[in-house]
């Protein structure tokens, strides 16, 4: 288990993934779940932009295989 989804519902850590997705809102401690989902931000940021170059990549080229198309300084996609 990651605990990327990990909730503080009263004063006990529970996981979105194994004991929700649905909880009593009025219990949730969103000031510690908004705090949490904010450590992802530029990961997610980064992931997208990483999304979007690829599937732009994919939009021109998609009659050539990407490697020859898309390929990245460092010879990594």
């Amino acid at each position: 288990m990651c605990g990327g989804c990990r909730v503080l519902i009263g004063s006990k850590s529970e996981f979105a993934c194994v004991d929700g997705p649905e909880f009593d809102a009025h219990r949730v401690n969103f000031d510690v779940l908004i705090q949490r989902n904010a450590m992802y931000r530029e990961a997610e940021r980064k992931s997208m932009a990483e999304f979007k170059r690829e599937t732009e990549c994919r939009r021109q080229a998609s009659h050539q295989p990407l490697d020859d198309v898309c390929a990245v300084p460092g010879g990594r996609r």
